[in-house]
């Protein structure tokens, strides 16, 4: 993929790359929460270290935040977003155990402390708000797909 920076856009100053993990069990999504007085959920994941596997990064997350040791799956979506300052590249990647994740607890794990909340729930819920949004009208072919989900870019605005 290339990306063209016109006169009139300011270039990126930094580039951020994140993996997350989308863990689907019984339809339902497993999300998390950072702030406790924010709005919005997300899925699980975090920063790439220097050097790092994204497939290692993101079960290593998984341990970090949730206490949690995962069986990886396939890259499924990329999410490639630009802000006037920054530039980030997201990862998502099928998890097969979802149904451990019954069992996570942030409470336990070394990062966990950096969630106010994390649960399973309904992603299509009217009320909710995940980040990114298009996780919601794509949900209901992600969890009937799941592992053969074919795998797609997203450009965010």
């Amino acid at each position: 993929m290339v990306m063209l920076y016109s006169g009139a856009m300011k270039r990126p100053s930094d580039l951020h790359i994140t993996v997350r993990a989308l863990i689907v069990h019984d339809n339902q999504l497993f999300m998390v929460k950072h702030a406790p007085d924010s709005p919005y959920f997300a899925l699980p994941g975090g920063g790439l270290e220097t050097g790092e596997d994204i497939t290692v990064a993101v079960a290593r997350e998984l341990r970090e935040e949730l206490n949690m040791d995962a069986e990886v799956g396939r890259l499924l979506i990329v999410n490639d977003w630009l802000n006037p300052d920054q530039h980030y590249l997201e990862f998502f990647f099928w998890i097969k155990n979802a149904a451990d994740f019954r069992q996570a607890d942030r409470h336990a794990a070394t990062h966990g402390k950096e969630l106010s909340a994390a649960e399973f729930g309904d992603p299509t819920d009217k009320d909710l708000v995940l980040l990114p949004p298009f996780l919601k009208t794509e949900f209901p072919d992600i969890a009937r797909l799941g592992n053969d989900y074919p795998t797609r870019v997203f450009r965010s605005t």
